[in-house]
């Protein structure tokens, strides 16, 4: 222990009732240690109360900063939550299409078959060898008086039904 902490010491002991006489010094030397060391504890408190409002700053500063990223995080949900939603609208629009194609494929395809049966008639028509007559027997018409148009109304009636 330092001259001064010794000296504080005794005063104490001799304050708290642990010694009968005041220490062998002078009351001034005693005032002038208890304003020494009264001079110290300010300046340590000064130092510690220093240090104590840099640390509260430095706590308000990340506070501050932590609504910051708070508010910025909560924005960046909403944000993807927002995109969240119009991706599963693209989805639904997407599975919509897709299924209109495959309507429309099938509708396609159907009009496809149709069609070769329309050209199959005019074919049919077209050869000349149906309207020969394929027998020398005068009550045999040729096939296509026989046919008398149905092969051309029948195919017909399947497009005006559309």
């Amino acid at each position: 222990m330092s001259d001064r902490e010794n000296t504080i010491a005794e005063i104490r002991e001799w304050h708290d009732g642990k010694r009968d006489s005041f220490p062998p010094f002078t009351v001034f030397e005693a005032v002038g240690v208890m304003l020494d060391e009264l001079d110290r504890l300010e300046r340590e408190y000064a130092e510690e109360r220093a240090a104590h409002n840099a640390h509260v700053t430095e706590l308000c500063e990340l506070e501050a900063e932590n609504r910051k990223l708070r508010e910025q995080l909560q924005s960046a949900q909403a944000e993807a939550e927002k995109w969240k939603r119009k991706h599963e609208e693209c989805a639904k629009i997407s599975m919509m299409l897709a299924d209109r194609n495959v309507e429309q494929g099938d509708e396609i395809e159907q009009l496809r078959r149709e069609l070769a049966e329309k050209d199959e008639v005019l074919r049919w028509y077209a050869d000349t060898m149906n309207y020969e007559y394929k027998t020398s027997y005068l009550d045999q018409d040729a096939p296509i008086l026989d046919d008398c148009g149905q092969r051309a109304r029948d195919v017909l009636v399947k497009w005006a039904q559309r």
